[in-house]
């Protein structure tokens, strides 16, 4: 982020550091100290006029001064197992969590000059994530959920309506990335799904198999090529 590398890392038992860094000589320009790290993966976001980096802790969810590295705000998100892992998502004036326990929720960031407030604006408990994250497209979210042993879901961003979800039993988890035209869907079982951005129902194109074991890791897209790791080995597949 604007010339720095940002890293999060720790665990529950003996607290975390955030440290933005030189990617060219590991050099330290500023560290925050707390709570130990989430899994989730930290993102940049412009909200009342400044910047932040917005993360799960293992406890909460925290934005900090994107150059300084100076807490701004703090939002408990308690998990029994510390099982913060999906990675934020902001929309609009707005960012939204979602926790195998706790559901899906959107708070709504207000700064009264050096102080910010999150304010709940709406919470589905029947859309709760537990190890993959969302996609935006447009004002919709597109996801899978822990419920009914998974499934896959849209709902609006705005209000947290469910739009559709699919019956359930699509498998332990799925990694989701947003493609131009289409979302591309990993299974854990190492199937890769081609589907419809659809409001309406979950509508599959295509569906291959890429792998002869699990595939937990999250797939890289790279032009017309998308590179996959499964338990025993990297490959790299083209899209025709």
């Amino acid at each position: 982020d604007q010339g720095n590398l940002i890293v999060y890392a720790g665990d529950d038992i003996n607290g975390g550091s955030m440290f933005a860094l030189d990617p060219a000589t590991g050099k330290e320009r500023w560290k925050w100290t707390g709570e130990g790290a989430g899994y989730a993966s930290p993102i940049v976001v412009e909200l009342e006029g400044g910047r932040q980096i917005v993360t799960m802790t293992d406890k909460s969810v925290v934005g900090v001064e994107s150059k300084t590295g100076k807490l701004l705000w703090r939002m408990p998100w308690p998990d029994e197992w510390n099982e913060n892992i999906v990675t934020p998502v902001l929309y609009k004036n707005m960012l939204i969590f979602s926790g195998v326990r706790k559901g899906t929720v959107a708070v709504q960031l207000a700064r009264n000059g050096a102080e910010w407030t999150a304010k709940q604006v709406w919470h589905n408990p029947e859309i709760a994530m537990y190890m993959n994250s969302p996609v935006l497209e447009g004002d919709h979210l597109f996801g899978m959920s822990s419920k009914r042993k998974g499934q896959y879901f849209c709902l609006e961003a705005a209000t947290g309506k469910v739009l559709w979800t699919t019956e359930g039993r699509e498998g332990f988890n799925a990694s989701i990335l947003n493609a131009k035209d289409a979302l591309l869907i990993l299974t854990s079982d190492a199937n890769l799904i081609v589907a419809k951005k659809s409001v309406n129902g979950f509508e599959q194109v295509a569906k291959y198999s890429v792998a002869d074991s699990a595939t937990h890791a999250h797939p890289v897209v790279m032009g017309k090529s998308i590179l996959i790791k499964d338990d025993g080995a990297m490959a790299l597949w083209n899209i025709e």
